[in-house]
């Protein structure tokens, strides 16, 4: 035998509480589009009904601050600054310093290769440990003896800041950028036994190179 046919009772309510559930969608919407809109709508009439909408929101906690998408924003540009002292007393500068004098402008999308990313992220927590920075270092230890065939005695990096000037600032004439301010961010030592045993391993080495 066939089922019976549904309950009209069945259906009605079927009816009902999809007709309820849309309207509650609509609703939903509409309070969000006001609770975003409201706050900032222009005008001294409508001051007590924006404040009335304010203290709702943080009565329940309902915030919307630029925080939310950019909690973190760069406020700066930094580069780093590298040079060698030598066994002879002299020091010289490194490639990585020549950044710091051109790198103040703008440049192509997708430009940025694995070394700068590596720069940048050895730069990064200036004041605390980074073991981005300490393996970049001894890299440069290696770098420098496989290229000259002399192993520096120091590496010392240090950091140039540029700071952001807000976009008001820049609106009145202001530069983008701040004056440039330097800090040390660490020295390494190149003839601490681990770091001679990676240049002495670097099958790349400067045929030069002393094996003392």
């Amino acid at each position: 035998m066939p089922p019976p046919p549904p309950a009209e009772g069945g259906a009605v309510t079927k009816g009902a509480a999809a007709r309820l559930l849309a309207v509650l969608e609509v609703g939903w919407v509409i309070t969000l589009a006001a609770a975003i809109l409201l706050p900032f709508l222009p005008g001294e009439p409508l001051r007590p009904l924006r404040d009335a909408v304010v203290r709702a929101e943080r009565w329940v906690s309902f915030q919307q601050r630029w925080g939310m998408y950019a909690p973190y924003p760069q406020l700066s540009q930094s580069y780093m600054v590298l040079s060698a002292t030598w066994p002879d007393g002299t020091t010289s500068e490194l490639e990585e310093s020549e950044a710091a004098k051109t790198g103040w402008g703008t440049t192509w999308f997708g430009r940025k290769s694995r070394r700068d990313i590596w720069r940048y992220y050895a730069l990064l927590q200036p004041r605390k440990a980074n073991r981005n920075r300490a393996w970049y270092l001894r890299m440069v230890c290696v770098r420098e003896a496989r290229r000259t065939g002399r192993i520096p005695e120091t590496i010392v990096m240090r950091r140039i800041v540029r700071r952001f000037a807000p976009p008001e600032a820049v609106r009145s004439g202001k530069l983008a950028l701040g004056r440039p301010r330097t800090s040390v961010v660490a020295r390494q030592s190149c003839t601490q036994p681990s770091v001679r045993t990676m240049i002495h391993a670097d099958p790349f080495a400067h045929p030069n190179l002393r094996r003392s």
